[in-house]
């Protein structure tokens, strides 16, 4: 039986989660207190959006991070 996965939007309870996603599957070298306070301060940014993938029982698959961007031209 597969696990259904589940699309929601990131929550601040989601840091532990992410940081372990880039520490280990990504290999990106951040700190913990640098990676809550960017997280926390990109929850709060209209222009950013972050979704987490989990399965239905709450285990966290991966996310995603978009953001706007304006280009000069």
């Amino acid at each position: 039986m597969q696990d259904r996965v589940v699309i929601r939007p990131a929550a601040l309870e989601d840091a532990r989660d992410i940081y372990e996603i880039n520490r280990t599957s990504l290999g990106y070298a951040i700190g913990w207190d640098m990676l809550y306070s960017q997280f926390k301060k990109i929850l709060g940014n209209p222009d950013h959006r972050v979704w987490i993938a989990q399965t239905e029982e709450g285990g966290v698959w991966g996310y995603v991070h978009a953001c706007r961007y304006e280009c000069l031209f």
